[in-house]
């Protein structure tokens, strides 16, 4: 009896108001209101000569009906029988649409239900379809290659203006399944032409028409505008038929949903009240705009809207609270962008917020799929297609004059099978996306919803945002590169919320001319047998996952389902770097990059790849502080199942039919990861105060430069990390990855890179030879703006007479001449240098701008120029160049400077001997006292870094301790897995802060207004991640004004890297590391086409303090230059390791024989011990000389290594004020011991003040010329 009286009435039907061809125009003086269901479009008239392959039959249900057990009724009006009304519609010639009013715009939009049930006196209603879902009226069919030939289902899309669909089968809600009527509700134009909406007044959601929590029945005022496009592949897949098409026009005086407490929804039933302060985000209602073909253009007072929030702060802030600071908000009302091949622009006066972004031909289908034939068999339905209709000029610009952006909320909405789920693990947005804010701020993530769970934490969504790759295809008109841009005049705060431009291959990518395909076929043990073209290494569907048919599943279509959602390689010449510009304010918790890491549970014997996330250079600037950026050391994010690929285990079972496909079962995600491309990449991160705890790993070639105005605060959570190729790697490769430049103190305004190119480039500012560098201001010993010929290096360094067509020839013959003596010298048990002459000549041409320039731009480069040295200037293509890449170059030409005048110092004879000059004169070039205008310049900040371990007691959900709590036994993370992850028993993870390159890269560090800390005495014993390390071939070179002290840390160069350092006003203290903490290179795991893996060999390596180490012989030796003017290096503890040459100069060096050098050294003091004890006794005193005479003619290698004077540091403690009561009372009237100065005595003392030509002659030169300074 139900069934028959109530069954119509729980029907979501719709009514409609159409046109065919013609016009159709709705003016209003009021409001326009939609208060039922509407299709209001224009339908256009159906394409001539749509063959059979483009109108199919309907496909079957799962059980093998078409509506399922309770559609028999309707099921003669889609069969295809002559009762059938069901066809695919390809129209076109639509008339446009024009909806006008003077007052306020409403529509009706019905959600999908929330998980609450409402129950009547007959039972619980049902859930309804969401009325904005793009599936309900545009279908698609297509077999792609996964079945090919005459059996294969050509690729269409095509409108159903409305028809019956099977409901669900698996709920217990009254007539759940009684079928659906779907279609089009909304205002539209379906088969072609312009739609332009305005509205004097508001639009959207202006009242309430649910609860707060959408649970019962889901209604809004939303509005549902689309313009529609179909198409049709070629049977011989080579041409693509297109109709429709249009553009869609939207001005609202007022705003779109501009009220907060109908926009915003709750879990959790209840009405919002001004106390009660929602944050949920219901996307299906706020409203959905579609353009399949044409532009989408939008201008309102707002779109959405966004209360700040004074009353908690960004999750990922560590600064301290400031409660007149919203760095929190809720963010509601943003509308769902669906488009096609269309440009999106949308432009407000005030807040603007964005729902989601989806793709039209990946939306979840409500009906069952497609039928299809392959290897002979039909079957009737459960064929599912999808494919991208994003094109390369599909893109997304939103502008904010005067309110704050929320670029996307998706993450707040759980929802699944909405327009803009997460398809892939991720939120995809098509490849360009800008947005400006300009003059607020941006707020997405936890920041623009503030939620926390019930232990008071703060809701984090794993699922983050990617940008898809710029489709590439001959299909295309013109092909180009992503972008992503948000810039905000104040600050940005992300709460920690991903989003990234994607890197992986943009030729693999679903398109109609090769769409993805996944069938259900026989059935076997599990299910059915699924026929799918999906690539093992991509994202698999859930209809391909699904045991049975895929209707039942929430269906996700994964865009990388022909590639890996992993970098690829695939660069365009000239893009853009991924900007994120925080112009006056600060960047709160950036996220963008990830390293995924995937694995399939503790004991499993599979092992999956890692993923790289990122597409490109980053430039990230904040006028303020950058805080909190990337995944804190220690910690790692999860990431959703649909996003960790998929594989067939092993087969078991009878062994008949392969095993149930299924999801790779853990992955999780750190970052930020910068993916570069090209050797000339270059990636910024500047803040013009502080920098607090910013995680970056760069993978590839080129340059990260991380700059802070003031203070570098990594403490121990953060990291600097080039973690070397990702893509066609190859196993030994240790000299390709990316160089890492830190500078911290440096102003607001920067370094003055302008003045030293002029300086050091201009040939007119070379100083005349033979007179003294003082005598000439203005002028340099090295003038850089020219090339470095192979010929002229020969002729400096081994004589060569020969012309420069010669010289590759005499390179090579001198080169196997060294390598002859050396093999030679190691048969016989000597130690032998390893010299490789190409690479001595590539480092030293690098300093000359026309070798640096040709290396750089003179074949192919990330930026798209070309560089000619025969015939263009080099130093205005230099000047040319964007700053960051100038940087790249001077860098290394101020501290050739900086390295040359530390030698030039301890060079006897030389024209500099003793003197600083010509390095100070280029740290007083680059770090200028005043600016132009005369005004003082402060520089003041210093690098922080250290190490620390997180402890987790063996309980449930235990929180880290920063100390080990009494009674329990911890294990480090490694050695916990390694034993089986015991219950009893905590763990531990090391936080090692460090900067490190692991396959190649220098490491540069300017702290030019303090000091530069790698590591602290006491406390926690750092592990081997932390220091400075380079351990592929690459060099560190670091300046400080103030110290540069190492603690228990180290800076290390393990592949034959030089290390340069130099404190201006302070020492530099090797520390007191252990030296048998094993630090081991990072081994390279390739894996080929088919499996196999290639592992490079390890390379362990112990210790702590200063080492440029060689563990491999071939590893050439590197050379350490240590300069202090004015205060000590000292070796400490740990030590300074040199496999190559060393020079020091400092006023003092102390613990020098704490240093081991392999080859030649400079400026190291002559040890010579003397027993004050044994003064009186001859013999213990010549033993005591002989034994000193031996120890310094051990450690004089050549004479070069001249003696330095010793120096004694005596200090009186005090003399006191009372006399010492146990001393003995001289007796009155006693004379007095005689006490004499004894000129033959150990101790003498050359004269007082000025000393005559006799006293001078008993002195050294070096003391002579010292007195003289």
């Amino acid at each position: 009896m139900y069934k028959a009286q109530l069954q119509p009435a729980r029907q979501q039907l719709f009514s409609v108001l159409r046109t065919g061809t013609g016009d159709l125009d709705l003016i209003s003086g009021g409001d326009f209101t939609m208060t039922s269901p509407f299709g209001v479009y224009t339908a256009g008239t159906q394409s001539a000569g749509v063959g059979a392959a483009y109108n199919l039959p309907r496909a079957n249900a799962f059980d093998g009906t078409l509506l399922g057990p309770d559609g028999t009724t309707f099921t003669p009006y889609i069969d295809g029988g002559s009762q059938s009304l069901y066809r695919a519609w390809y129209p076109e010639h639509g008339g446009n649409v024009l909806v006008r009013a003077q007052g306020d715009v409403k529509g009706d939009l019905i959600g999908v239900r929330g998980g609450q049930y409402r129950t009547d006196a007959i039972g619980s209603i049902r859930a309804h379809v969401g009325s904005t879902a793009v599936g309900n009226w545009l279908w698609r069919q297509g077999t792609g290659s996964a079945v090919t030939g005459s059996e294969g289902v050509p690729t269409a899309w095509w409108v159903n203006f409305g028809s019956y669909v099977a409901g669900p089968t698996d709920g217990y809600d009254l007539f759940s399944n009684a079928p659906f009527l779907v279609g089009f509700t909304g205002i539209g134009t379906l088969g072609g032409g312009n739609l332009v909406l305005e509205a004097g007044g508001d639009a959207g959601m202006l009242s309430s028409r649910m609860t707060a929590s959408g649970s019962f029945v889901s209604r809004s005022q939303g509005l549902n505008l689309a313009v529609a496009s179909t198409g049709r592949v070629s049977a011989d897949g080579k041409q693509l038929a297109l109709t429709g098409g249009g553009d869609l026009d939207i001005r609202i005086g007022g705003g779109l949903n501009p009220v907060a407490e109908v926009r915003a929804f709750s879990s959790q039933t209840g009405d919002v009240t001004p106390a009660t302060r929602y944050s949920g985000v219901h996307s299906d209602l706020n409203s959905t705009f579609v353009n399949l073909r044409g532009a989408l253009r939008m201008e309102a007072g707002s779109v959405g809207g966004i209360e700040l929030r004074f009353d908690r702060a960004d999750p990922a802030e560590s600064r301290a609270y400031d409660v007149y600071k919203a760095t929190s908000s809720i963010a509601g009302g943003g509308p769902v962008l669906v488009p096609g091949d269309a440009g999106v622009r949308i432009d407000t006066r005030g807040d603007l917020v964005l729902g989601g972004v989806g793709d039209a031909g990946r939306v979840a289908l409500v009906n069952n799929g497609t039928p299809f034939r392959a290897n002979g068999a039909s079957y009737t339905g459960d064929g599912w297609t999808w494919f991208s209709l994003w094109t390369p000029g599909t893109a997304i610009d939103l502008f904010s004059a005067g309110g704050n952006l929320t670029p996307s909320t998706a993450a707040a909405d759980d929802s699944f099978a909405s327009n803009h789920s997460a398809t892939d693990g991720r939120f995809m947005m098509p490849s360009v996306l800008r947005a400006v804010a300009a003059s607020g701020s941006f707020y997405y993530g936890n920041s623009s919803t503030g939620a926390i769970d019930g232990t008071n934490r703060p809701v984090q969504s794993n699922t983050t945002l990617m940008l898809a790759p710029s489709p590439v295809g001959p299909q295309y008109a013109r092909t180009g590169a992503g972008q992503l841009e948000l810039l905000a005049a104040d600050s940005i705060y992300a709460g920690g919320y991903g989003i990234t431009q994607s890197g992986a291959d943009p030729t693999a990518l679903p398109n109609p001319f090769n769409a993805a395909f996944s069938g259900s076929t026989v059935k076997i043990v599990y299910g059915t047998l699924k026929l799918s073209n999906i690539s093992p290494d991509g994202l698999a569907a859930s209809v391909f996952l699904a045991n049975n048919g895929g209707a039942g599943t929430y269906q996700a279509y994964p865009l990388f389902s022909f590639t890996p959602p992993t970098a690829s390689g695939y660069a365009v010449p000239g893009s853009q770097p991924a900007r994120f510009y925080a112009v006056d304010g600060d960047i709160v918790g950036l996220r963008t990059g990830s390293i995924i890491s995937r694995a399939n549970g503790v004991g499993s014997a599979l092992t999956f790849g890692n993923w790289y996330e990122g597409g490109g250079p980053v430039a990230i600037r904040a006028g303020r502080d950058l805080v909190n950026a990337g995944t804190a050391l220690g910690e790692a994010e999860d990431v959703p199942v649909d996003g960790h690929g998929w594989y067939i285990p092993p087969r078991r079972g009878d062994g008949t039919f392969a095993e149930k496909p299924v999801p790779v079962l853990n992955a999780s995600a750190r970052g930020n990861l910068i993916v570069h491309n090209n050797a000339d990449d270059v990636s910024v991160v500047s803040a013009g105060r502080d920098i607090r705890f910013g995680n970056f790993y760069v993978a590839g070639p080129g340059l990260l430069e991380v700059t802070a105005g003031r203070d570098l605060y990594m403490a121990d959570r953060a990291e600097l990390k080039s973690i070397g190729p990702v893509v066609n790697v190859t196993p030994g490769d240790r000299g390709s990855g990316a160089s890492i430049a830190v500078a911290a103190g440096v102003g607001r305004n920067g370094l003055d890179f302008n003045a030293f190119a002029r300086r050091y480039l201009d040939p007119a500012n070379q100083a005349e030879a033979g007179r003294a560098l003082a005598d000439q201001p203005g002028k340099v010993v090295a003038v850089y703006g020219g090339e470095l010929k192979l010929s002229d290096w020969l002729r400096a360094q081994f004589g060569y007479a020969g012309d420069e067509a010669g010289a590759p020839a005499w390179l090579q013959g001198k080169q196997a001449e060294l390598d002859s003596a050396r093999q030679q010298a190691l048969a016989a048990g000597a130690a032998a240098t390893n010299r490789d002459l190409r690479r001595e000549y590539g480092l030293a041409g690098q300093l000359h701008l026309v070798n640096w320039l040709s290396g750089r731009f003179g074949g192919k480069n990330g930026l798209g120029l070309h560089f000619d040295a025969a015939s263009m200037d080099a130093r205005q293509f230099f000047a040319a160049l964007p700053p960051e890449q100038q940087r790249a170059y001077l860098r290394n030409v101020y501290y050739a400077e900086l390295k040359a005048a530390g030698r030039e110092y301890n060079q006897a004879g030389g024209p500099r001997e003793g003197s600083y000059l010509r390095g100070r004169e280029a740290i007083a070039t680059l770090f200028p006292t005043h600016d132009a205008q005369g005004n003082a310049l402060a520089y003041q900040g210093d690098l922080t870094m250290f190490s620390s371990a997180n402890y987790y007691a063996p309980v449930s959900d235990a929180r880290a301790t920063k100390r080990p709590l009494k009674g329990v036994t911890y294990l480090r993370r490694d050695a916990y897995k390694a034993a089986g992850n015991p219950y009893n028993m905590g763990v531990y993870d090391l936080l090692d802060a460090g900067i490190h390159t692991d396959f190649g890269g220098d490491i540069d560090i300017m702290t030019p207004g303090g000091r530069t800390l790698v590591g602290v005495d006491g406390g926690f014993v750092p592990g081997e991640g932390s220091g400075v390390l380079t351990q592929g071939a690459g060099e560190v070179q670091i300046y400080a004004r103030d110290s540069i002290l190492l603690g228990q840390s180290r800076i290390f160069t393990t592949f034959g890297g030089n290390i340069l350092a130099w404190s201006a006003q302070g020492d530099i203290n090797a520390g007191r590391g252990s030296k048998s903490t094993v630090v081991y290179t990072p081994q390279r795991r390739v894996y080929d086409n088919i499996g196999l893996v290639t592992l490079s060999p390890t390379t362990p390596n112990t210790g702590a303090g200063i080492a440029t180490l060689n563990p491999i012989p071939e590893v050439p030796p590197g050379d350490i230059d240590l300069i202090a003017p004015l205060g000590t290096i000292d070796a400490g503890e740990a030590g300074i390791r040199v496999s190559g040459n060393v020079n020091l100069a400092a006023l003092r060096v102390v613990n020098a024989e704490n240093i081991q050098v392999q080859g030649k050294a400079t400026g190291i003091p002559v040890l010579a011990a003397v027993n004050v004890g044994a003064l009186t006794n001859a013999s213990a005193v010549a033993s005591q000389a002989v034994s000193a005479a031996q120890d310094a003619l051990q450690r004089e290698r050549t004479a070069a290594r001249q003696g330095l004077p010793s120096i004694f540091t005596v200090r009186v403690l005090g003399f006191g004020t009372d006399a010492d009561e146990a001393a003995p009372k001289a007796k009155e009237g006693a004379k007095a011991a005689p006490a004499s100065y004894d000129p033959n005595g150990v101790v003498q003392v050359l004269g007082q003040m000025e000393l005559s030509e006799a006293q001078l002659s008993q002195l050294s030169a070096t003391e002579r010329r010292n007195l003289r300074r």
